[in-house]
């Protein structure tokens, strides 16, 4: 294993060390480090989210399909599909409140310019009353 010429030690040292430091065998922590890494690259780039699941399992290594979804859903408690779906529910759901807040924040402008613009006018009708009584 190449993990334990890393280290300069044999796989059985390598595997005791991986065990008492993670609580974990060597290929549940290596299956957790590459959902993890899935899980990031859907978080952070949403091409991934378009992906299908035997995509993204390519992406990661994953020998099947089905052992990347098992392993999805075991670390995440659901499956990669409704993991991308959540996202994009976020994505959506962050946008519309941008766009809420950009359309309050420009009619709040507005309605400043236009306040502003009648104050103006209220204060040229009286100057000019004042000046012709």
């Amino acid at each position: 294993m190449k993990l334990a010429s890393l280290f300069n030690t044999n796989t059985k040292y390598a595997y005791k060390i991986i065990a008492k430091y993670r609580n974990k065998g060597i290929i549940e922590y290596i299956t957790d480090l590459k959902i993890d890494h899935i899980i990031e690259l859907l978080k952070n780039e949403t091409k991934y989210r378009i992906y299908k699941n035997k995509s993204l399992a390519d992406e990661d290594g994953f020998g099947s399909t089905q052992n990347f979804t098992r392993a999805f859903k075991t670390q995440t408690g659901i499956s990669p599909s409704c993991f991308c779906m959540e996202l994009n529910k976020s994505l959506t759901a962050d946008i519309l409140n941008n766009c809420k807040e950009n359309l309050n924040n420009s009619i709040a402008s507005s309605v400043r310019t236009v306040v502003s613009a009648f104050r103006i006018k209220l204060r040229l009708c009286l100057i000019f009353k004042f000046l012709y009584c």
